[in-house]
């Protein structure tokens, strides 16, 4: 019974620490949302914008930083100039001077940093560092400013101080009880200033795996300290920054309630049978026989049988035998309501776990019909786009030298191919549309009906062209000509045209992308026809912007390749990083050597191989083929 009301109790506990490590979560979530990338937000708004000078945006800067309480330093970096811009906070800056450091030194980034720092997207927060002269922790926070603006890349960056966000986790009223530790990757506790000892390293070591796994998840855990002592854990992750909170508890704290009720119970037993020993060996032999049945008494209680305290007959209530004899009873009855009310509490405990295991058993039939419903809906949806690609076998019999590799990072994809032949040549072309899965399945619809609509019903076979008019249909269907427009969606594209008149030995390739390029290989030499630096579509795109066509003469034994950024953007090998387009090449290079039938395997084998046990990161797109007489 008592079990029971422990393992009852140690999933409450469990509960309230999940929610204690949730909370601290939270917390720090509004803290990088509402006091630090608020302000960051506006000052990169000021500064993309067109119409403000340099003067007017280094003064606005300079104010910001008056009103701000944790940002240490906001630093302006622009890709080809000498020197950032770096605004540091007068009161950090001071406490820098006070210790004889210099701010610039101690806040400044390097250029190496941002740009290593910067690769996982537009907006970047980590990189804690901790300034022991200070007993203060930095955080860095990068975004991406307009390249436009700037007629370049360029990078609003700062740091960030944690004292606030220490502050307040310490006040929290969970540390009345519970100890809360914030680890970041390297295993340093953020309120000890050192990696955890050893008999904390446990539940700590978790952390720290999933931290360098990246998984985000929360969980709890038992530590057994060196002295038997066992300790409750929980943990959590936030969104915005790359640390583990923990929320530990003694055992025996959480087991309060249930350890009383088992010393009493104890108590109340040894005292009773103290009582018939002290009793037997203190009176005389006219004692035995009450004794005897009390130490009887006694040993069907132990086993359960309260009726035996109210069987007993006092006989004797003026002496210490009468005495000793009512109290027993008393004490039997009162065990005998304990043992009821622990019965009655386990009954209901136990009708309780029945009705929350069918609600369960019957949501988990819930989700997964709902989840196979949907699963039935994306492999339609899979079964439609493909219907949109070009058809492998069709494309062999009029380009026999060919091979297309299409991967979608989720059942759906973002990325589309597109062919059509003339009597005069033909046409490809690989879309990106922006994101994957669902959404980017969605752009594609509307690239392979603008495709279809310029290409096969307006006959338009320039490729600059068609990139001009399908910008004008995307920005038109998404409303992305008017200021209420929703969506800032768009695509990025490469197309080609090989014509061959008839009659005429003499082909010519024509070429024009937006932002993706054509790589011709060719003699061991390698060409890179490089796409114009627009987008289609997305709100900030012109909408009259004309692309460049670039055409050359093709020769036999020339190879092309179109492929998206999915590919050379995917992280891996032993350094973990992305793969780049020269390593990119270099591979295309020397797959273009193996026939045509071998080259889509061979590029599928070398992208796993590179990828190992990181995660896709987009989609995966390459078309290839080769022109021979």
């Amino acid at each position: 019974m008592i079990r029971i009301t422990r393992d009852e109790l140690k999933s409450s506990a469990n509960d309230n620490l999940i929610a204690a490590a949730n909370q601290v979560t939270q917390d720090i979530e509004n803290f990088c949302v509402y006091t630090w990338l608020a302000p960051l937000k506006l000052i990169k708004k000021a500064l993309d914008s067109k119409y403000m000078e340099a003067t007017e945006k280094l003064s606005l800067l300079t104010e910001e930083m008056k009103g701000v309480t944790d940002i240490a330093a906001v630093q302006v970096s622009i890709q080809g100039t000498s020197s950032p811009i770096l605004v540091t906070q007068d009161n950090f800056s001071e406490r820098l001077k006070r210790i004889s450091l210099s701010p610039e030194k101690i806040l400044e980034l390097k250029p190496e940093q941002i740009e290593e720092l910067r690769k996982t997207g537009d907006i970047f927060a980590g990189d804690l560092t901790y300034l022991a002269q200070l007993d203060t922790w930095l955080i860095t926070v990068i975004l991406r400013l307009d390249d436009t603006t700037f007629h370049g890349s360029a990078t609003l960056s700062a740091r960030i101080s944690l004292d606030r966000l220490l502050r307040h986790i310490r006040s929290s009223p969970f540390t009345e009880t519970a100890m809360i530790s914030l680890i970041d990757s390297g295993g340093c506790s953020l309120f000890e200033r050192a990696a955890p000892t050893p008999e904390r390293g446990r539940l700590f070591e978790t952390v720290r795996g999933l931290l360098a796994a990246n998984i985000r998840t929360m969980g709890t855990g038992v530590n057994v300290l060196p002295s038997g002592e066992r300790i409750l854990g929980a943990y959590a992750f936030p969104n915005s920054l790359k640390v583990g909170v923990i929320v530990e508890i003694k055992e025996s704290d959480a087991y309060l309630a249930v350890t009383k009720m088992e010393w009493n119970l104890i108590l109340y037993v040894l005292f009773g049978v103290a009582i018939a020993f002290a009793g037997a060996i203190a009176v005389s032999v006219w004692l035995t026989k009450p004794l005897r049945r009390l130490t009887q008494a006694a040993y069907k209680i132990s086993q359960g049988d309260f009726s035996a305290a109210a069987d007993m007959k006092v006989r004797r209530s003026g002496d210490e035998v009468g005495k000793l004899s009512t109290t027993f009873v008393e004490m039997g009855e009162a065990l005998k309501e304990s043992y009821k009310a622990l019965g009655e509490y386990s009954r209901t405990l136990e009708q309780r776990v029945g009705e929350r295991t069918e609600e369960l058993k019957s949501s988990l039939v819930t989700i997964q019909e709902t989840q196979e419903k949907m699963m039935e809906s994306l492999r339609y949806a899979k079964m439609i786009q493909m219907s949109l690609l070009t058809n492998q076998e069709k494309l062999k019999e009029r380009l026999p030298e060919s091979f297309f590799l299409w991967m979608p990072r989720e059942i759906v994809g973002g990325d589309i191919i597109f062919t059509d032949f003339f009597e005069d040549g033909f046409i490809a072309a690989v879309i990106d549309c922006t994101g994957h899965g669902v959404p980017g399945a969605f752009m594609t619809l509307i690239a392979s009906s603008g495709l279809n609509r310029i290409v096969r019903d307006e006959k338009c076979h320039d490729p600059g062209e068609i990139l001009r008019r399908l910008n004008f249909i995307v920005k038109t269907s998404l409303h992305q000509d008017s200021n209420t427009a929703l969506s800032d969606d768009g695509m990025d594209a490469v197309i080609c045209f090989i014509s061959q008149p008839n009659g005429s030995p003499r082909r010519t390739l024509t070429a024009a992308g937006a932002r993706l390029s054509l790589i011709c290989i060719h003699n061991e030499e390698v060409t890179v026809i490089k796409g114009d630096r627009q987008s289609i579509g997305y709100k900030k795109s012109r909408m009259d912007f004309a692309f460049t066509n670039q055409t050359l003469r093709v020769e036999n034994g020339m190879i092309f390749y179109m492929a998206t950024d999915g590919f050379p953007d995917q992280i891996g090998g032993e350094s973990g990083r992305r793969m780049g387009n020269r390593k990119f090449i270099e591979l295309l290079k020397e797959t273009g050597r193996k026939p045509f039938g071998e080259q889509k395997d061979i590029l599928l084998h070398a992208f796993e191989a590179y990828m190992g046990e990181h995660e896709r990161q987009d989609d995966v797109t390459v078309v290839g083929f080769g022109i021979n007489d």
